[in-house]
């Protein structure tokens, strides 16, 4: 433990919880490799109880994201409110994180069960853009009224982010409009991005790591928009500061992922990234674990001025596991 703070300073400490329980997508985005009916992760006291332990170590739970599918195209997802401990735990985060094309548009009794849940919740809500769509007029323009109104009447109760599937080559002009729509759609004015060939077991790894190369590449070409000339390209955000668990099922298991610069986290379904106990001190093992594997890949890391931020983010697990190499290296 102390090594880490030594190495990366005082964390942050907020933490992002990723629940994969949500079932029975009719959308059909391109670039969305998610299982639609096999999320079945339900050890919600386990859940409950890794939350608990976090906070009394002084973490602030941020986000719990409830994935994969549209949450408003399966009103059989709400149920999941009916389970208490569901409900608790969801309860500890600052914002319930859902993903909607909005194509079904934005539904108000989500709002309502989760503010009966607990009046402070908010929403934070990634609109997954259709990248199909995204020169079709029409589509613009209901996008853009439908966000409009939710803007309108949830105010600052609804946070709302863009996002897109990534692993496939995006043309220059997509990336344009991408851009453009940024501008005045998202809070934030970042793309989320969407590994979801991640957690396709069907996808063999060496299609994974292709896939996972061309995802970098839009993450590199996305953070040229993002940059000022006055700014770095990293944040300090680290994996100890701001870890991520991402809870699947059959059988139920909890993960800890990675981060990817700038500034995504990335699940693998490996032995050496599962929290074995939904504790503070199992959350630590797994780390601790992962940070003695966290090395450099190449010589050259050792000079590099971006060290720092790849051992902190612990990008080099991500590479040594999937044979990357230099992330500035892709290209």
């Amino acid at each position: 433990m102390f090594k880490s703070y030594e190495r990366y300073g005082d964390p942050y400490k907020l933490v992002e919880f990723r629940i994969l329980s949500l079932n029975d997508c009719s959308m059909d985005c391109k670039g969305c490799f998610y299982e639609r009916n096999k999320n079945n992760f339900n050890d919600f006291s386990s859940a409950l109880n890794l939350a608990k332990e976090l906070k009394n170590n002084d973490y602030e739970l941020e986000t719990c994201y409830l994935l994969p599918t549209d949450m408003f195209d399966n009103k059989d997802n709400y149920n999941l409110f009916n389970n208490s401990d569901f409900a608790e735990m969801i309860s500890m985060f600052e914002y319930t994180g859902v993903a909607s094309t909005l194509e079904n548009n934005f539904d108000e009794e989500f709002y309502k069960i989760l503010k009966n849940n607990n009046k402070d919740s908010k929403i934070e809500l990634q609109v997954n853009l259709l990248i199909a769509k995204l020169f079709d007029i029409n589509y613009q323009i209901i996008l853009k009224t439908r966000i409009q109104k939710i803007k309108e009447k949830y105010g600052d109760d609804v946070i709302i982010n863009l996002a897109i599937n990534t692993g496939l080559n995006l043309t220059e002009k997509e990336k344009d409009k991408l851009k453009q729509l940024l501008e005045f759609l998202s809070d934030d004015k970042i793309i989320e991005l969407n590994f979801t060939f991640l957690y396709n077991s069907n996808i063999n790894e060496e299609k994974k790591r292709s896939m996972m190369i061309e995802s970098v590449k839009t993450i590199h070409d996305m953070m040229k928009h993002y940059k000022k000339d006055d700014e770095k390209f990293y944040n300090d955000r680290t994996l100890l500061r701001k870890p991520a668990f991402t809870f699947v099922g059959e059988p139920n298991r909890i993960y800890l992922t990675p981060i990817v610069p700038f500034d995504e986290y990335v699940f693998l379904d490996d032995q050496k990234f599962i929290v074995k106990q939904p504790s503070y001190s199992s959350f630590f093992e797994t780390y601790l674990n992962l940070d003695n594997i966290n090395s450099p890949i190449l010589e050259k890391c050792n000079d590099c001025d971006n060290l720092t931020y790849c051992m902190g983010k612990g990008y080099f697990t991500i590479a040594n596991q999937m044979n990357l190499g230099c992330y500035l290296d892709i290209k």
